[in-house]
């Protein structure tokens, strides 16, 4: 069993992080902001996220599973070569199954990483 889990941006196994948290071990899960990837949303002609919907049930399921303990906002802006824009196109979930070929890569100078971290531990059993 470990100390803590994390999970970043990505789907969760509430049952699975529990299973492998040591007795008082935390689960740290970071969910996407109202403001993440907001830059290539806009080059990609996507609509804003939407602040409410998403973040809220992630969070609302995040409480049915695991205490939460602590709660963070999380945001930072940093730059990006070429070269990284065109990972980060390729790799994002957010463009999958769109033609992303006649995307203006060279205009996509930086990126906003935003995000809410949830620090809970699992409910104690019985």
């Amino acid at each position: 069993p470990g100390d803590a889990v994390l999970d970043l941006f990505a789907p969760a196994n509430y049952a699975e992080f529990a299973r492998v948290l040591a007795p008082g071990g935390l689960l740290y899960k970071v969910i996407p902001g109202p403001e993440h990837l907001r830059e290539l949303r806009q080059l990609a002609g996507l609509p804003p996220k939407d602040e409410a919907g998403d973040e809220g049930l992630v969070h609302s399921h995040f409480e049915k599973h695991f205490q939460l303990v602590e709660e963070a906002a999380l945001s930072s802006t940093l730059p990006l070569t070429e070269e990284a824009a065109h990972h980060l196109i390729h790799m994002t979930p957010l463009l999958f199954g769109r033609d992303t070929g006649a995307l203006p890569v060279a205009e996509l100078t930086h990126i906003t990483i935003d995000g809410r971290l949830l620090v809970g531990r699992p409910p104690e059993t019985e």
